[in-house]
């Protein structure tokens, strides 16, 4: 069977390779001089291959030797779409399949957008932007009188959500709300009209004081969570959502959606694959019954983990430990921000920054960030630090200063460089450049449209922050989102100009003259 080779993306190619030569994670892993653990990341899709890293042509290579039988190399040919009667000494089946395992698809391009638009729709998020309740004149406050109701189709869907979300919205008190759904989500989406009504009320029991945890599936695949927790952003912006993750894949034959407003409401519904035609959505008064599916929802929550923490600006300090936490991770780190990390600032720099600004436990804040530092230098002998700048024009930072990335632990407070901080802080830059192989600076020319950093270890998680108001934070440290974003800044810091140290290095030091 041809696939047309443009189909299937890396992760697929790779496993079908493995398949057909009976490669192991670890044999392949020895001649590629990678971790065993890497190999089985690339080929479940949970990482992306590095551009311009030879271990790919290896791949290549290893593959052409082992594809020994006429059988294995029919398969190959047919899968990639190349006729066999064209092959010829002049082009080994290694290049082509080189070529073939290189191919940017669609599927990755698709990705990268979603991505793109995951992290947008994070850094620009504005509260005064989320409207009231104009909920329009068909999606009006629904409310089931009986103890049981049936809703059919898509539209039943929405009727049967908005009578869910009404009942929740007239109740004295707040309620816990529990949402999970592996089935087609077509019924929220493409009508603008019920998705501008479905998230006014949203905003509204949140408003009340409602609490939500969401179970998002990872079966959908990683395009389709980002677009999930994309459709989700304002309301996880508000900090009143809890989302988890099933770490397992499930066969995706058997769906199902549970919606439980804990002592008010259940909807629940099921399909097999994506079929839609009339299916029935169950709405659900009886609170012995509404109990019921929310102790079921509790048991199936305890065999999940969360998907990330947000944390809003009302919750510093668990922010603060999480942060520290994470700092004591030892991975390969790339950050990214719109001001110059504290990794990168001197142990002198740190006392004369906080000796200026902070009045009460100076010494204790002053002993805290060098610890880091010292943390940083010893994490530079085995692990890669690299870092996305855009240097702002010298005049802007004499006229109005620059952000400097030190978080007062008790208040939060945010400070500025003065022009000779930063250019102290540009100078142990280019220290750090000149001395310590494994830390490495891309300069982008093009000034940041976003105020968010992220802060992302390889294999470990990703913090992603928000200083404008509203002032929000992520720590998410699933590992398929993980391994995308990172990849994502890999890519990213290649399409940077100035990267190379030499050409880095002589940029920093005309900047500061």
């Amino acid at each position: 069977m041809n696939t047309g080779g443009g189909i299937m993306i890396f992760s697929e190619k790779l496993d079908y390779l493995m398949n057909l030569t009976k490669t192991t994670n670890s044999s392949l892993a020895m001649h590629t001089s990678l971790d065993p653990s890497h190999i089985s990341r690339l080929r479940n899709g949970k990482r992306k291959p590095a551009k311009n890293e030879d271990y790919v042509e290896k791949m290549a290579l290893y593959f052409e030797k082992n594809c020994r039988d006429r059988y294995q190399i029919v398969s190959l040919m047919d899968v990639m779409g190349v006729d066999l009667s064209s092959l010829d000494n002049e082009s080994p089946i290694y290049k082509l399949i080189y070529q073939w395992l290189t191919r940017e698809t669609a599927v990755d391009h698709l990705r990268n957008e979603k991505l793109r638009g995951f992290l947008d729709g994070f850094s620009k998020f504005d509260s005064g932007n989320v409207k009231g309740a104009d909920y329009g004149d068909l999606y009006k406050d629904q409310v089931l009188e009986e103890p049981y109701g049936s809703y059919f189709g898509i539209e039943g869907r929405r009727e049967s959500v908005i009578a869910c979300l009404s009942m929740v919205a007239k109740k004295d008190e707040p309620v816990n709300i529990m949402f999970y759904s592996d089935e087609s989500m077509e019924w929220m989406t493409t009508d603008p009209k019920f998705t501008q009504a479905w998230a006014n009320y949203m905003i509204k029991v949140i408003r009340k004081g409602c609490r939500i945890r969401i179970i998002h599936t990872i079966s959908r695949d990683l395009d389709e969570m980002l677009s999930a927790i994309s459709k989700w952003m304002p309301l996880y912006m508000t900090g009143a959502i809890e989302p988890y993750y099933y770490p397992k894949k499930r066969d995706g034959v058997f769906k199902r959606t549970l919606f439980v407003a804990q002592d008010t409401a259940v909807l629940t519904s099921s399909s097999v694959f994506n079929g839609k035609n009339d299916k029935v959505n169950l709405l659900i008064r009886d609170k012995k019954t509404v109990g019921a599916f929310g102790n079921e929802f509790e048991d199936y929550l305890k065999l999940c983990r969360p998907l990330m923490k947000i944390f809003t600006q009302n919750f510093k300090e668990e922010f603060n430990s999480i942060i520290d936490e994470f700092d004591s991770e030892t991975a390969n780190t790339i950050i990214k921000s719109q001001s110059m990390s504290v990794a990168s600032m001197s142990p002198e720099l740190i006392r004369t920054v906080i000796e200026k600004r902070v009045d009460e436990n100076r010494g204790a804040i002053i002993n805290f960030y060098q610890d880091k530092i010292e943390s940083t230098i010893e994490l530079l002998a085995n692990y890669r630090i690299m870092e996305i700048l855009h240097l702002p024009d010298v005049e802007s930072v004499e006229k109005d200063g620059f952000p400097l990335a030190l978080r007062e632990v008790k208040s939060g407070k945010s400070y500025v460089y003065t022009l000779d901080e930063f250019k102290d802080h540009i100078r142990n830059i280019i220290f750090l450049l000149k001395n310590y192989e494994n830390y490495s600076v891309s300069l982008s020319d093009l000034a940041g449209d976003d105020d968010s950093a992220i802060y992302v270890k390889e294999y470990v998680g990703v913090i992603i922050v928000k200083a404008s108001f509203p002032q929000v934070c992520f720590a998410i440290n699933e590992e398929s989102m993980t391994g995308a974003i990172w990849d994502y800044l890999i890519n990213k810091m290649r399409k940077v100009k100035l990267r190379d140290r030499k050409s880095v290095i002589k940029k920093l030091e005309e900047y500061i003259k």
